[in-house]
């Protein structure tokens, strides 16, 4: 059986795709914040990743390939969620291992 996931915001926004190499990779802020009228951030990203391995921190260091942020290994398109403006900011991803990483990213607006 599928796990699903329940998004608390649930107004779709933007979305990209991004390669993850081995420099820092960080989400665009013209996509997660909309500009108009009246100006929303996104309170949820939903992030697919699509190819190879990558690392993560949303404290604002950053990672590196076999050392610190969090591994997610790319075992059947792995899934992660981040909520907060905060967390979305301050993502900071690098490849883990020899492999660029293709990720593909939704934003939610409260």
């Amino acid at each position: 059986m599928a796990d699903t996931f329940a998004l608390e915001s649930p107004i779709p926004g933007s979305m990209e795709s991004l390669t993850v190499s081995t420099g820092v990779t960080q989400l665009n802020p013209a996509k997660y914040v909309q500009k108009g009228t009246r100006t929303k951030n996104a309170s949820t990203a939903f992030i697919t990743v699509e190819t190879a391995d990558l690392r993560f921190t949303v404290d604002g260091s950053t990672p590196v390939s076999g050392g610190n942020g969090h591994r997610i290994l790319n075992a059947a398109n792995q899934v992660f969620i981040l909520r907060g403006m905060d967390s979305i900011r301050n993502l900071k991803m690098t490849r883990e291992g020899g492999a660029d990483c293709k990720v593909n990213v939704t934003y939610f607006y409260a």
